[in-house]
């Protein structure tokens, strides 16, 4: 584990990859210590990037997600190269591991069912070679995250009006995703282009979402709201819109608003 100064500059990557599929490594922030320390968890083995997922070392959706993805890179190695029985066998052996480090994130599944494809259509003979191809699948799950999440902030920063007060919910940023967060994004792009855009972030249970989301704001005027806030803080604060981050949606109440499925 390596920790250091988180600085406004530094860029963000919450989940990232370092090295070759032979001997590389999952490198992520170490949410459990955030906001008052900045480590980051080097995962050189299966378990490791199992119990990161476990106790919330990484959390949101897109970022366990993308994590599994490199966590089945890991396991797929975990017992040799030489035969690609073996390395299919390790990589089953894998993902029915990292299915149990949280049962309820459906990004999670979705993830290692696509590593599962990306195995099963290699049609080669080596071993390998079917690792380099896992690698190349984890990495375009990460690379297609991260471009989702500057689409996400391009058409939801038109619904922004300047000066706007926006109220965020939930871990919805950069440590949530593989890049530059989902409700934040919008916050962020809406901000660059008018920045007299304020924002209230609040989270409930563990805070280093909105913390970090208040401290990453880049210039951006933010606060955080913690639950025992009045419930009309955000009336009196003025606030116009807000952008729930939810992972999935169970159904729709009366007046068309979002129902969290669970966390």
């Amino acid at each position: 584990m390596t920790s250091s100064a988180l600085h406004e500059n530094d860029e963000l990557r919450t989940v990232d990859w370092v090295g070759d599929a032979e001997t590389g490594f999952l490198r992520l922030i170490d949410q459990t210590k955030l906001p008052m320390t900045y480590e980051t968890l080097s995962c050189r083995d299966l378990d490791t990037v199992w119990e990161a997922i476990k106790v919330l070392r990484v959390r949101g959706a897109p970022a366990i997600g993308v994590a599994a993805a490199f966590g089945a890179v890991i396991g797929a190695r975990a017992l040799g190269l030489a035969d690609l029985g073996t390395v299919r066998k390790a990589l089953k052996e894998a993902g029915r591991h990292l299915r149990t480090s949280r049962p309820t994130a459906v990004n999670l599944f979705w993830a290692l069912d696509r590593m599962d494809r990306a195995a099963a259509l290699y049609q080669g003979e080596s071993g390998r070679e079917l690792v380099d191809r896992l690698l190349a699948e984890a990495a375009a799950i990460c690379e297609e995250d991260r471009a989702m999440c500057r689409e996400i902030g391009r058409q939801g920063a038109e619904l922004i009006a300047p000066g706007q007060t926006v109220l965020t919910h939930c871990n919805a940023g950069g440590l949530a995703t593989a890049d530059y967060g989902t409700a934040l994004a919008v916050i962020f792009t809406a901000h660059g282009v008018a920045p007299a855009l304020k924002a209230m972030a609040h989270r409930r249970g563990l805070t280093t979402g909105a913390a970090q989301s208040r401290r990453r704001a880049g210039g951006l005027r933010a606060c955080c709201a913690t639950d025992p806030c009045p419930r009309d803080l955000p009336r009196r604060a003025g606030s116009r819109s807000r952008l729930p981050g939810i992972a999935r949606i169970r159904g729709r109440a009366p007046g068309g608003i979002l129902c969290p499925a669970g966390p």
